[in-house]
């Protein structure tokens, strides 16, 4: 079998009328490098993931009268996983050195090695058949975690080795045995071929099928001997390697395991770790002595620093830089830090608005969420499915569908206690509160600002929305998002749209907009169709009216419908007519509350966005 290289690419899957409705496409492992031809050994679907259970029951129906709590139901088709931890002791337990690292080799030997062709460099450099790099006697057994080959863990999941040969026979049932189920190969065909015992017909020391043949991935992606690669190029390399992780260990190797292996390396410290570049190079160096070879290794790694720190930024507000930023770009920012099915999944979506919408959800109904959420449980040109119902209405290519495009969380975070959730009726007047956050407790402003900080500066500080059980602060964080877009999601320009024929057909207007608004309207609205069930006294209603306010960031028109839906909480009206509520003018804004907006919604534009905004929840009702 070949092996897979950076070249090998997928189309992105083409999408019917609906944004989010994928086909029937085969999962891609790694957005963009391997090829649904060459699925290896047949595992299309990772381990961790097995076939829902065709066994469900109907959901309750809710008397509106009654405030009980609805307990979870046991459902067999869900794999729980353990949460992946964030504490890291390896990484807690190193103190970095505050100087800046500077190359393995004197700037002239650098200036040589860069200037001498790779093989005329092997020849003079590397001692043929005693290249060190290719021999077992030459290392200490501690230079070796794994025997015969001079090897280091760097963290628990990634070793750093020198390439492996022909001679290392044994060597693939150790890298099995060590959990070792992907080998990343940085060096290019016919490299080093007078180093050992030659290359093998493959262009390597090693045949990559061997590897594969015993259940290990095996990745090329070439760089020249003592270089690097671009900043898009390793990003694709993270995202692969990411995946890869959840499959199981490592192993990184150019030739010696140290320059080019360094670099990879350290670029996924501070991808996934969020170290600096000079941190990871530091940390590397003391794990494995000579690593990142190069001044211009040390600068690429600075430069994908400097490439990633603005593309984490998801609230703007507490960021070190606060520029706004546009939904296009937040979905353009988020697709550096999630890949394979994910990335599919929230390619028109922000992530942060899904975990926030299926938070909630899942305090108000009880049901850990799975698919359902998604709009990529819909036939095409049909009602949206409620998978758990009628799984065994699919066959069985549409439930492995739903398996590939489901995203990965849903099977990683623990189900919800008891504990965890609220009366309905509370999460609903929460989300209605928490539209300014004033209006919350000093203790939740400052959990929200916490929650905020931990999504800005981890990878993973999303996940902790699911384990937050506080309503108020889910929602705060859900409408501080929508209120520090720099555009909103349905902009002056697109009002024209809703003319009182069109939103009674709701698909029209949606077909007109571009994608990624479509997504996030289409998210929320399933997100108020889950919801409403809940609601009493035409909550409904007025949430409805708080979702129009962010989405079109614009005061209210101060309606007698409003002064009706706010009669027991006024300062929610006077809010939502106010200057303050008109985040369009954001540099003009009013610090004085209660000055009306001349900017406010018509009556009947607020009617009109009201029959839309509800003909698309429409589309999810169960049926």
């Amino acid at each position: 079998m070949a092996t897979l290289t950076s070249s090998e690419t997928i189309d992105n899957h083409e999408e019917d009328n609906s944004t989010l409705t994928a086909g029937f496409a085969a999962l891609a492992f790694g957005d963009k490098i391997l090829n649904p031809e060459t699925t290896l050994n047949g595992h299309s679907i990772p381990d961790d993931v097995s076939s829902h259970s065709s066994n469900s029951s109907d959901q309750n129906q809710h008397n509106h009268n009654v405030t009980h709590i609805m307990r979870p139901f046991i459902d067999p088709g869900l794999v729980i996983q353990q949460r992946k931890t964030a504490n890291e002791t390896w990484l807690s337990d190193f103190v970095s050195p505050t100087s800046a690292p500077q190359g393995a080799y004197s700037p002239l030997s650098q200036a040589v090695k860069k200037l001498l062709p790779e093989r005329a460099a092997c020849r003079l450099g590397c001692r043929g058949a005693n290249c060190k790099y290719e021999r077992s006697d030459y290392w200490r057994p501690e230079q070796m975690a794994i025997d015969g080959i001079f090897s280091h863990w760097i963290t628990d999941n990634i070793l750093a080795c020198s390439r492996p040969t022909t001679r290392h026979s044994n060597l693939k049932k150790l890298f099995y045995e060590a959990g070792i189920r992907a080998v990343f190969n940085l060096e290019s065909p016919d490299e080093h071929i007078f180093c050992g015992h030659g290359n093998h017909s493959s262009g390597f020391s090693y045949n990559p099928s061997e590897f594969m043949d015993e259940g290990i991935f095996v990745y090329n992606y070439a760089m020249e001997d003592y270089g690097t690669v671009k900043v898009e190029t390793i990003l694709d390399i993270m995202k692969v390697m990411s995946f890869s992780m959840k499959q199981g260990k490592i192993a990184v190797h150019c030739h010696a395991g140290l320059g080019r292996t360094g670099f990879v390396i350290c670029s996924y410290l501070v991808y996934e770790y969020r170290m600096s570049a000079h941190e990871s190079i530091h940390y590397i160096r003391a794990k494995r002595p000579g690593s990142v070879q190069m001044t211009k290794q040390i600068e690429a790694v600075e430069e994908y620093e400097r490439f990633l720190i603005p593309k984490r930024r998801v609230f703007t507000d507490c960021a070190d830089v606060n520029d706004e930023l546009s939904l296009d770009v937040h979905l353009q920012n988020q697709q550096a830090f999630i890949h394979g099915r994910d990335a599919n999944i929230y390619r028109y979506i922000p992530r942060v608005i899904f975990v926030c919408a299926a938070r909630l959800i899942e305090l108000c109904t009880g049901y850990m969420i799975d698919t359902i959420l998604v709009t990529l449980n819909r036939r095409a040109k049909d009602k949206p499915v409620f998978v758990r119902k009628n799984l065994q209405n699919l066959t069985e290519e549409e439930k492995a569908t739903w398996l590939d495009f489901a995203p990965s969380f849903f099977y990683e975070h623990e189900r919800l206690s008891h504990n965890d959730f609220s009366p309905y009726k509370q999460i609903i007047n929460c989300m209605i509160m928490s539209i300014r956050e004033d209006f919350l407790t000093s203790e939740q402003q400052t959990k929200i600002f916490s929650l905020k900080q931990k999504i800005n500066k981890t990878n993973n500080g999303i996940d902790e929305v699911f384990e937050e059980t506080d309503p108020c602060i889910i929602s705060g964080l859900l409408w501080t998002w929508l209120r520090l877009l720099k555009y909103p999601i349905i902009t002056n320009e697109d009002f024209h749209l809703f003319t009182k024929t069109d939103v009674e057909q709701p698909s029209i207007i949606l077909s007109k907009l571009l994608k990624f608004q479509r997504g996030t309207i289409e998210l929320l609205a399933k997100m108020f169709a889950y919801i409403r069930r809940f609601t009493i006294h035409h909550d409904d209603r007025l949430l409805v009216y708080c979702i129009i306010h962010f989405l079109t960031h614009r005061p209210l028109g101060d309606t007698s419908e409003l002064k009706q839906l706010t009669i027991d909480n006024d300062k929610i009206r006077l809010f939502l007519i106010s200057e303050q509520a008109n985040y369009r003018d954001k540099q003009q804004q009013s610090t004085v509350e209660h000055i009306v907006s001349n900017a406010g919604l018509t009556r009947e534009l607020l009617e009109n966005f009201e029959i839309f905004f509800i003909g698309v929840a429409n589309q999810f009702e169960q049926h």
